[in-house]
């Protein structure tokens, strides 16, 4: 079945006389429609042409066996349509000669049948990957020989500032990488001479930096801002809830670094701020409140399960304050999440003046206990548990105890309250069986622990209870 091109591809194959540039994506056929141009050429009914009349490059060596077979393929069904066509069978015969060919084969080729023109061996081949290295090794060995025996003084200013060590191995690389890369290019001398001609104009013009100068900082430039802003997202990790804030300062210290090396205008400017970069230590120490976590943990293990009410961290030393909102926070929460992830519950407790001077309240990870004795609290923000006095009294206790009011409800007591409130919901005195769970968040209304408390007794009272 014929192919059906589309009307681009049609006049890619039929166009003739000029030069075409193809330009499609990958898959969309371009292999297929040179193909057939290809074809089209050489059974043109007016001037046909022989194959090896073309040269077909590629960039790999498949693709050009998958081209060659993919011409013969359609060569033999040409010529079993037309049998007595003469012209395709002798397409069929140079099919195998045609120069369809990477571009590297391509050159071999043209030297090897012009050899006796360019002075070469007929016999030369293509040298290995580690023959060409150890060929390269040995030349530029040679010639650094020569280069210090005539000992002329632009060359030993280069040895003496490129050179490392007792070995000539940094000058080696040095060049070799150098070779390489101009040979990237279509003509290497010419780029070598023009990178010459500019290094030495731009010593001659202190007005100015020369171009490969601006293109290096522009260079280091990027890469410094990369590292800024690794650095900047290292910062903001210290600072979160469970953050390594201890790292803090060592990471400010290179962010201060980084913004200078970026602010300097001249390469000397960078050179020298590079240069002095002294990088802080990261800090050693452990976090003394995870530490103090786990000890208390080890003291609560043999009450495990019958402690209902949380854990608090409490933190009232006023040489504390000197660690700073930032610190002081973090180390409430690494507390609270090394015991939170034990299984406990977990509070942090403090007066406003704390809340609001050295604690960022917001960025607390376990509700507050606060403590204020007062008639009412003064805090805005939220919390679970209000200490509201220090003087109060317990029967079979001597002195004063403090009282607090409980926002939530800590004890868990299932089967009997559960029950009341199944019942109270059947008669239809309360709306949702899920009301006595709702937390207040702080606001002075019934509590869920009162609640269920009040139907704890009323539950009492129920027959048979």
């Amino acid at each position: 079945m014929a192919v059906a091109w589309t009307a681009d591809q049609q006049r890619v194959i039929d166009t003739r006389g000029k030069n075409i540039l193809v330009s499609a994506a990958a898959g969309s056929g371009k292999t297929a429609v040179l193909a057939a141009r290809i074809l089209a050429l050489i059974t043109d009914e007016k001037d046909p042409m022989d194959i090896d009349e073309l040269l077909v490059v590629t960039f790999t060596r498949a693709a050009a066996d998958e081209m060659r077979e993919r011409i013969r393929r359609e060569l033999e069904t040409a010529h079993r349509k037309h049998p007595s066509d003469r012209h395709l069978l002798r397409q069929l015969t140079l099919i195998h000669n045609a120069s369809i060919m990477t571009i590297d084969s391509f050159c071999m080729q043209v030297v090897k049948n012009h050899f006796q023109e360019v002075d070469l061996d007929p016999s030369f081949r293509v040298g290995e990957e580690g023959e060409l290295k150890l060929l390269m090794q040995d030349v530029i060995e040679e010639i650094l020989e020569e280069a210090y025996e005539e000992g002329t003084k632009e060359f030993l200013d280069f040895a003496d500032g490129y050179a490392s060590g007792r070995t000539d191995r940094a000058l080696e690389g040095l060049i070799l990488k150098l070779y390489q890369f101009s040979s990237s290019h279509p003509w290497p001398d010419a780029w070598l001479e023009q990178c010459m001609m500019e290094a030495e104009e731009g010593l001659l013009q202190e007005d100015r930096q020369p171009l490969w100068l601006e293109d290096l900082m522009q260079s280091i430039r990027s890469s410094l801002d990369s590292y800024l802003k690794y650095a900047k997202r290292a910062a903001e990790i210290c600072r979160m809830p469970d953050g390594p804030y201890m790292y803090e300062e060592a990471i400010a210290s290179d962010i201060r670094q980084l913004e200078e090396m970026m602010e300097a205008g001249s390469f000397e400017r960078l050179y020298a701020a590079i240069t002095s970069y002294q990088p802080v230590r990261l800090s050693g120490k452990r976090d003394a409140a995870v530490s103090e976590a786990r000890a208390l943990l080890e003291l609560l293990e043999p009450l495990r399960g019958k402690i209902t009410f949380p854990v608090a961290f409490d933190c009232e030393e006023t040489a504390q304050t000197a660690l700073g909102r930032r610190t002081l926070t973090a180390m409430a929460n690494a507390f609270c999440k090394t015991v939170g992830d034990a299984g406990y519950r977990t509070l942090v407790y403090a007066n406003p003046n704390w809340l609001k001077r050295y604690y960022d309240a917001e960025a607390l990870n376990a509700p507050v206990w606060l403590a204020q004795w007062a008639k009412a609290p003064t805090w805005t923000g939220k919390y679970e548990l209000w200490q509201y006095s220090d003087s109060g009294s317990v029967p079979g206790f001597s002195g004063n105890v403090d009282l607090n009011i409980a926002y939530t409800g800590y004890e868990e007591r299932p089967g009997r309250a559960e029950e009341a409130i199944e019942r109270l919901s059947q008669e239809g005195l309360i709306d949702s069986p899920g009301y006595w769970k709702q937390v207040t968040g702080g606001e002075k209304q019934a509590s869920a622990a009162n609640v269920a408390a009040l139907l704890e007794k009323w539950a009492a009272s129920l027959p048979g209870a």
